[in-house]
């Protein structure tokens, strides 16, 4: 993944006239299978979030389920759409926000389980 910074830098020669297309071209082809692989992971890992914790499996309230990694990134692509300068802020960055999320509601169900304990 640290491999999109290259890309980046790559697009933006471009956009200043640099001729580095089959360069892109080249970063795209071998960093794209490893993106959908990620992608492919985290839907099946979603999958898997939300059958556990509807079926009981878990000591997240069922309402948790909703929030797994493939909607709340999806989320982040649709506010991007949306309201692009805002989603601008977060796309990059968009699989450490699905995260900190995560973690967050992970924290924050965890402590109300315990006070209600």
């Amino acid at each position: 993944m640290g491999q999109r910074v290259y890309l980046a830098l790559t697009v933006q020669e471009i956009s200043v006239g640099v001729d580095l297309q089959s360069l892109l071209t080249s970063f795209s082809a071998h960093n794209e299978p490893l993106v959908n692989v990620l992608h492919t992971a985290m839907l099946g890992v979603s999958m898997l979030w939300i059958f556990q914790i509807l079926k009981g499996h878990s000591t997240y309230p069922k309402y948790v389920a909703i929030f797994n990694p493939a909607i709340i990134l999806s989320s982040i692509i649709g506010l991007y759409v949306v309201a692009p300068k805002l989603g601008g802020l977060l796309i990059p960055n968009a699989m450490n926000v699905t995260h900190i999320i995560i973690f967050s509601l992970s924290l924050w169900t965890g402590k109300n389980l315990n006070s209600a304990g």
